[in-house]
């Protein structure tokens, strides 16, 4: 009995000793406007001992006899110590750093504070992109971005943009930048191979993605910025983020907009005629050439006598009409966080027999199972449909064209009421066709599934160590239905026609990357970022097209559906890039700042002789505003003075242009052949970038107003061309490096 007393006291004892080692500190993290601030790190100073907030910022954390100050941090607020002493419950507010300087800029695999940044980069918040009344992107983005260019050549909802960085950097090779979507190098532009759809700019990637789920968007333009991307970014970079969950409860967002759009007004001279002015036209121009006035008259009366007076612009246009929808919901905890998004975008027209509909989902999930380990994958598919006119250059069954090409004195319609399919031909010129008919009648129409999805994981290896890895996909199915009626237009001699194509786009990016952080000194005023990778890019297309004539019926406009199979095509090619890449960042005190980047590029498109390139680049920056000598100066603020040099690539050509390709398909007297169809050029590679970019930055009246002032100049060497050889070769010119 004796023993178990002793045994119970000692183990009271022990209970006691640990309860006096250790105690429980509970408390509340708020921002400097009382809103909670989850997932922030609460640390007992000098120890490992730490814990997480949660959704509400409560915490509750173990500290033990020695703790005497907790450590509380969160990305975007100033970290701040507290003395607890002997208190339990505690309250914490945290200052903002998210604003100016503190603010995270996206830039090439991964982010940077903006005054560590030492190149010339715009973000542009997901807030001015979002609920504007445009299409794509690359059409919000005109003029927003200094230095940026964003043009249209077609008023066709969904057409491709032609956007410019800095100015034209290629006569032979697109100049057109390159888009990242989420760490993805997407294949961008107008991917439709539909050459016989008559339809200029017809398609666009970036139509694909709604506005609303975007993040923000970044553009790199300077050499130290897009050397990174080597020689895909000669002409610029884009770097698009969509969004992402955040800890906290959940929070749902719906927006809805509708709208009207009209044709622009004609100026008054360039307004048509009316039936009565084109008539004394056309009699006067009898007279003037020498006939009398009753031939005259006789001659304007066979082309009416003025009461039909069709205004064929009028008719051509109408009210267009815009609609989108959005839905989205996002949350999570300190583990887990979710976006989920849904939108319906239509767009008609102010011209007949053109429209675009799309509908977009967007699906993000983080999870970090511990301090270490961490994934999230995200896929977001869209699908598009687009009716499109014919265009205006050449096909005079554009209601473009009809405007200027058809009489006042034609009536449109029958007295029936029915639409008029009589013939216009002009003297010297195409027939010219009812647009309203055509519109009604012929089909080009596009059907798109586009799908961008990646799946991404990271692991701290060591303290200050971590390794991504990631893999991208970007899918794109077209399809692709053209049909000429066989009663009126260009369908009409050989019964109609008809089209179809099919194209499927995969890509595949990945990217495996080490990023390494360290801080020298005691004050750890010296910094270090680091980071190394590789990545592979592989892309695929395949084609089918067919063509044909004769349809028993105008409604089973399928090529199955017709007489003769006029064509049938079916091909397939693809290309790839392997590169290795590092960056380097050292900071002192935030005020010097020395970034240098390395990447070397294979591409599958070069010349054997050719297919690796070196792009190097450093730049430097110094904020003055962070110096003694400048903490007096109140009316300008952010000063930031930046330099820098270096190369990048233009890698867009064909995919086999520097092969020396032998094809089949030919026909020799109905009999299967083959010959050269490509010269090829073995040494053929890549146009090389090289700029010089000189910038100040700074801010006045309290951060309200900011500018930014860059000088650069940019040199194209070895411009591609297509230089003329002699036709003995069985070539009238050869694509190659020229000296600039």
């Amino acid at each position: 009995m004796r023993k178990l007393v002793t045994m119970l006291l000692c183990a009271v004892l022990a209970i006691s000793q640990i309860a006096a080692q250790t105690r429980v500190v509970k408390g509340k993290v708020t921002d400097d406007k009382k809103n909670p601030v989850s997932n922030a790190t609460v640390l007992v100073k000098g120890t490992n001992v730490a814990s997480l907030t949660g959704v509400d910022g409560s915490f509750s954390i173990n500290v033990p006899a020695s703790g005497k100050v907790l450590v509380i941090s969160s990305l975007n607020f100033a970290t701040q110590e507290v003395n607890i002493g002997t208190k339990t419950t505690i309250a914490v507010s945290l200052e903002s750093t998210s604003q100016n300087l503190q603010e995270v800029v996206v830039v090439g695999y991964g982010t940077q504070k903006k005054q560590d940044v030492t190149s010339s980069v715009t973000k542009v918040s997901g807030d001015k992109v979002a609920n504007v009344p445009l299409t794509s992107v690359d059409q919000i983005l005109q003029g927003k971005v200094a230095g940026l260019q964003s043009a249209t050549f077609s008023g066709q909802p969904g057409a491709n943009q032609q956007i410019r960085i800095r100015g034209i950097g290629s006569i032979a090779a697109s100049a057109q930048p390159l888009y990242v979507v989420d760490g993805i190098q997407i294949n961008g532009g107008d991917l439709s191979t539909f050459t016989s759809s008559a339809v200029a700019n017809a398609t666009n990637v970036l139509a694909s993605i709604n506005p609303d789920d975007i993040e923000n968007i970044t553009v790199l333009k300077d050499a130290a910025a897009v050397s990174v991307y080597g020689a895909r970014g000669g002409n610029g970079v884009i770097v698009i983020t969509t969004n992402k969950g955040k800890a906290g409860k959940t929070k749902f967002n719906l927006t809805a907009e509708k709208g009207n759009t009209s044709a622009l007004p004609l100026p008054d001279a360039a307004k048509p005629i009316n039936a009565t002015q084109w008539l004394n036209i056309l009699s006067t121009s009898y007279q003037n050439a020498g006939g009398t006035a009753a031939q005259a008259a006789a001659a304007a009366a066979a082309y009416g006598d003025g009461t039909v007076n069709s205004n064929w612009f009028n008719l051509v246009t109408r009210q267009g009409i815009q609609e989108q929808y959005n839905l989205s919901a996002s949350g999570g905890d300190e583990k887990t966080t979710f976006n989920l998004s849904a939108g319906y975008f239509k767009q008609q027209a102010s011209m007949i027999g053109s429209d675009f509909k799309r509908v977009t989902s967007n699906f993000s999930l983080e999870h970090k199972v511990d301090q270490k380990l961490s994934f999230g994958l995200k896929i977001a598919p869209t699908f598009t449909n687009q009716n499109t006119p014919l265009s205006e250059g050449g096909y005079f069954g554009s209601p473009v064209l009809a405007i200027w090409f058809l009489r006042p004195t034609q009536n449109p319609y029958n007295p029936d009421g029915t639409l008029n399919t009589v013939t216009t031909t002009l003297s010297g010129f195409s027939n010219v066709y009812n647009p309203l008919y055509i519109a009604q009648h012929d089909i080009r129409n596009l059907y798109g599934v586009n799908v961008l999805s990646d799946i991404h994981g990271s692991y701290e290896i060591i303290k200050n160590l971590k390794f991504t890895s990631k893999v991208g996909i970007q899918y794109n199915n077209l399809e692709e239905t053209g049909y000429n009626n066989p009663v009126m237009g260009d369908g009409k001699s050989v019964g109609g026609r008809g089209t179809a194509n099919y194209t499927r786009y995969v890509l595949y990016d990945v990217t495996n990357q080490l990023d390494y952080h360290k801080t020298f000194l005691k004050d750890n005023s010296l910094t270090l970022d680091a980071k190394a990778a590789y990545e592979s890019i592989s892309s695929q297309q395949y084609n089918i097209f067919s063509s044909a004539t004769g349809y028993a019926t105008p409604v089973l406009p399928l090529t199955v559906n017709a007489a003769t199979i006029t064509g049938g095509t079916a091909n397939a090619q693809q290309y790839a890039f392997n590169s290795v890449f590092g960056i380097a960042t050292l900071g002192y005190q935030g005020k010097y700042i020395l970034q240098g980047s390395f990447r070397r590029d294979g591409s599958s498109r070069f010349g054997q002789n050719n297919q690796y390139g070196n792009f190097p680049a450093v730049s430097v920056a110094w904020n003055l505003s962070k110096e003694k000598f400048m903490s007096d100066v109140k009316l300008v603020s952010d000063v930031k003075v930046r330099a820098s040099y270096g190369t990048a690539g233009n890698a867009e050509i064909g995919n086999y242009t520097s092969k020396q390709l032998f094809g089949f398909g030919y026909n020799y007297n109905s009999t299967g052949g083959g010959t050269f169809n490509t010269p090829g050029n073995t040494n053929l590679t890549w146009e090389k970038s090289t700029q010089t970019d000189l910038g100040v930055e700074f801010s006045i009246l309290n951060k309200r107003v900011n500018f930014i002032f860059d000088y650069y100049k940019r040199t194209v060497d070895g411009l591609l061309f297509n230089t003329p050889i002699s036709q003995t070769t069985g070539f009238s010119s050869l694509l190659a490096n020229v000296v600039s």
